[in-house]
């Protein structure tokens, strides 16, 4: 049976990164999911706070049978990070710490991201192709992610990135919030091959915004709960030949406070749902 846009699906981390990450990997598991992202502050707060290690992170991932494919975000590959107008914007590991992470949990992909002044496209170019190289010693991907707030924000500059650096092992990350908010349009998006879109990453919203990127990102909500037309997007990167995880990045405080098993439960019925929309025949 041929492969279809819908074969694998991933709770990223992001949408549950307050629940500790030790439990939201067996509640992804029984809600359904097939694999799992893994942001760096949410590590971070296992291993510090509750003393999970490594070993243990990778035994619950065995046990379950669930696998890691995104470790987010490399943000220091542009050139330093300057203060973060907020705190989640700023990066609390390192790209070689990122790396390690991305090794000792068996991920595939290391996503990046950049808050700062702005670069000339050949520079950015070439500081990705670097990281891409750097990732390549670990059987990396990378995927660039155009964040509506950030320094590459929107699809048609993420993929001349892409394109000039010019390595093997580079894409892009597609979260169709940040591309709905971005200038560019869905002929820019189209135009990437379907193969260097490595993670695509789902959810809904109004269709004014609420204030600037960086405040209207938070009113991100459920699948098929806004105004985004998220069935036919879908649809589209699924003709387009997009064979990637599909993931779901909500942020509502109300879904986490059900708790790890509620919430991801929650999650994939309505990323489930969007999906079996836009592929029924």
């Amino acid at each position: 049976m041929a492969q279809r846009f819908s074969d694998e699906l991933m709770l990223c981390n992001v949408a549950v990164a307050n629940l500790p990450l030790q439990d939201v990997i067996p509640a992804a598991a029984e809600a359904g999911f097939d694999s799992i992202s893994v942001v760096a502050r949410a590590h971070r707060r296992a291993v510090e706070r509750d003393g999970i290690t490594n070993a243990t992170l990778r035994a619950l991932l065995r046990d379950h049978d669930i696998v890691v494919r995104d470790v987010e975000a490399s943000g220091d590959w542009l050139g330093q990070e300057p203060d973060a107008e907020r705190a989640w914007l700023k990066s609390v590991y390192d790209t070689d710490q990122l790396l390690r992470l991305a090794n000792d949990l068996d991920a595939s992909t290391l996503v990046a991201t950049h808050y700062g002044a702005p670069a000339r496209p050949e520079v950015a170019a070439e500081a990705f192709g670097l990281l891409c190289d750097r990732a390549a010693v670990h059987g990396l991907q990378v995927a660039l992610e155009f964040p509506a707030m950030a320094t590459v924000a929107d699809v048609r500059t993420a993929w001349e990135i892409v394109r000039v650096a010019d390595r093997s092992n580079a894409g892009l990350l597609v979260d169709n919030w940040h591309h709905f908010r971005s200038i560019a349009t869905d002929d820019d998006l189209f135009a990437v091959p379907p193969e260097r879109i490595l993670s695509v990453q789902l959810s809904d919203g109004a269709w004014e915004p609420v204030g600037p990127p960086v405040e209207d990102v938070v009113h991100r909500g459920l699948p098929g709960g806004g105004d985004m037309q998220l069935v036919a997007f879908a649809r589209a990167l699924d003709g387009h030949g997009v064979r990637c995880p599909v993931g779901i990045e909500v942020l509502q405080r109300d879904i986490v406070e059900q708790g790890p098993v509620a919430a991801a439960k929650l999650l994939y019925d309505s990323l489930r749902a969007v999906i079996d929309e836009a592929l029924a025949s």
